[in-house]
């Protein structure tokens, strides 16, 4: 499945709840940071590569789930079995660690 674009908060948790079927990671961008995450080449790339194992998703509202709060933002975030498995700040390494880690 390519990587889904979420605007709407409620759908953070739908997504969040689907992590029981197989992985989730979940990256929460501000559009007032900029039009988009200067990741969304990697997670495209993840898609590509571990798509049908991990499901990839892109919040693009100033969203965060709790408990974090938007001083946070951006961040990136694995799921698992609906629960909050690892986080990844803003740097590139991290990220890639984190998706490496879903499989």
């Amino acid at each position: 499945m390519p990587v889904q674009f979420i605007r709407d908060p409620h759908q953070v948790g739908e997504a969040i709840s689907g992590s029981d079927l197989k992985p989730t990671i979940i990256h929460y961008w501000n559009p007032a940071m900029g039009d988009e995450s200067p990741f969304l080449s990697m997670f495209h790339d993840a898609d590509e590569q571990i798509g049908s194992q991990v499901s990839l998703y892109v919040v693009e509202s100033g969203f965060i789930n709790p408990p974090h709060s938007t001083d946070e933002l951006p961040l990136t975030a694995l799921y698992d079995n609906g629960k909050e498995k690892q986080t990844a700040p803003f740097h590139p390494d991290l990220v890639q660690d984190l998706i490496n880690q879903a499989v």
